[in-house]
């Protein structure tokens, strides 16, 4: 059974939400999973999606996987190959027409099992951008300028999960508009502060996923920085402000945005999962 997630092609860089999954699944089955792709073992990440529902393997386990883009008129219901054990959350369950059992959460939340809360903190505050932030027209490194001059700690979707997850651990609050950060933050109770950078984000699946768990959707707005020559209407362009005058608006917005309360789940729904 072969291990079925998003892989970035030609980037050269990985994501945290989508690594999680050959770190994850190789230590709960690896007696299991191999490079036998007649039979897909479907984990974490929006991934019900055409590119599964035309996949030709005989069999297709699903595990806390959200629903996607599809064309109507598709029901999982029609497919005799697929085993759905769990979805993230209940508006992928009414989406697919399935039973709001399954909507358990998101495979995530596994990380608790290899790690635990941490009482060494290095941050009162971290800030972990989505992976656009660094792959798109943004310049990552300017957010990171913003946060080491006001004592927040960065980190990058993009380093290796290990580090992703030790850095979580060294914060107290994290501000996030990367989901899997929110969502290993919760599960290591490490409060946490939704952002919206990125104007196209899919909110589904963070409603998916916080319904879920019991928390409300709302999240707080970024300015979002682009190069020069990007066309963005509802960004802030280096052609048009020098940097100082972004740092200072950021500066602001953080500190604004780290006066509400933060998001985390109740301890029993964790104890549940």
């Amino acid at each position: 059974m072969k291990l079925y997630y998003y892989r970035s092609a030609g980037k050269g860089l990985t994501n945290f939400g989508d690594a999680l999954n050959p770190w994850i699944w190789s230590r709960l089955l690896p007696d299991i999973l191999n490079e036998d792709d007649r039979a897909l073992f479907v984990g974490i990440g929006t991934l019900i999606n055409e590119n599964l529902v035309s996949h030709k393997a005989h069999k297709k386990a699903i595990f806390s996987t959200g629903l996607g883009y599809l064309k109507g008129g598709w029901s999982p219901k029609k497919e005799i190959n697929w085993k759905i054990y769990c979805l993230r959350g209940p508006l992928t369950a009414k989406a697919l027409g399935l039973s709001e059992k399954l909507a358990v959460t998101d495979g995530g939340v596994l990380v608790q099992k290899f790690f635990k809360t941490s009482s060494r903190k290095i941050y009162k505050y971290s800030y972990m951008p989505h992976k656009d932030v660094i792959w798109q027209n943004s310049d990552g490194g300017a957010y990171k300028e913003v946060c080491e001059s006001i004592g927040f700690g960065f980190i990058d979707p993009t380093w290796d999960v290990d580090k992703v997850i030790s850095c979580i651990l060294e914060t107290e609050v994290l501000l996030t508009d990367a989901m899997h950060g929110a969502i290993v933050a919760d599960c290591l109770r490490i409060p946490w502060l939704p952002l919206k950078v990125m104007p196209d984000i899919l909110e589904f699946k963070w409603q998916d996923w916080c319904m879920a768990m019991d928390v409300i959707y709302k999240p707080f707005s970024l300015i979002r920085l682009l190069k020069p020559g990007v066309n963005d209407r509802n960004s802030l362009k280096l052609k048009n402000i020098k940097f100082k005058g972004f740092k200072e608006y950021v500066r602001y917005q953080f500190k604004t945005i780290v006066k509400n309360k933060p998001f985390l789940s109740k301890k029993e729904k964790i104890k549940k999962l």
